[in-house]
């Protein structure tokens, strides 16, 4: 089964998540998952965020809007990740530290 067999072409043909659930008959995680999995493969799915649903398409604004969205997105998680690791090098540190100050 190829999830993009199921989402219209064109925003006028969006197709939501629980239309793709109940169209399937799989659980809305599994839904995210075939969609996620179809992007790796190169099928271009837009979503633009507000609520129309997952849908096809080949015009020049709904790529850019989505690669734009995309991007958002993706600075998000590395500004995220930089506190993150910076918290996890501390608290290895302070580890390391208290390892040192038990053994002493």
């Amino acid at each position: 089964m190829n999830i993009v067999d199921f989402i219209g072409r064109g925003r006028e043909n969006a197709t939501s998540r629980e239309e793709l659930v109940r169209l399937l008959n799989l659980p809305d995680r599994r839904i995210r998952k075939l969609i996620e999995q179809a992007r790796k493969r190169g099928e271009i799915i837009i979503n633009d965020g507000t609520g129309v649903g997952y849908y096809i398409s080949e015009e020049l604004a709904d790529l850019t809007a989505q690669y734009r969205m995309n991007q958002h997105r993706a600075m998000s998680i590395l500004a995220q990740q930089k506190y993150l690791r910076k918290k996890i090098k501390e608290m290895e540190n302070g580890k390391h530290e208290e390892v040192l100050l038990a053994e002493t």
